[in-house]
């Protein structure tokens, strides 16, 4: 997907939102990693009843992660949320 992120709203650096493969535990984190103040945090759990979502069998109990489709689904969201804020 290629996107046009806004800057950080405190710093204006480029915002990180890593790779579903990069993302474990339960939180989806991204935001500015230079000044840090600027975050963006969802459960993925959250997003298991998104149109998006597919997959029942969402944990990978050796990886410590959720399944790859429910990751990006959050991810997603999250980048939306991002471009919203004003």
């Amino acid at each position: 997907m290629n996107l046009t992120l806004k800057p950080c709203p405190f710093c204006g650096a480029a915002p990180v939102f890593p790779d579903a493969k990069d993302v474990y535990g339960t939180c989806y984190d991204a935001g500015c990693e230079e000044c840090g103040i600027a975050t963006i945090s969802l459960q993925i759990i959250d997003c298991f009843d998104h149109p998006r979502s597919h997959v029942h069998d969402s944990w990978d109990k050796d990886k410590i992660q959720y399944g790859l489709e429910y990751i990006e689904v959050a991810r997603q969201e999250a980048i939306e949320a991002w471009n919203k804020r004003t």
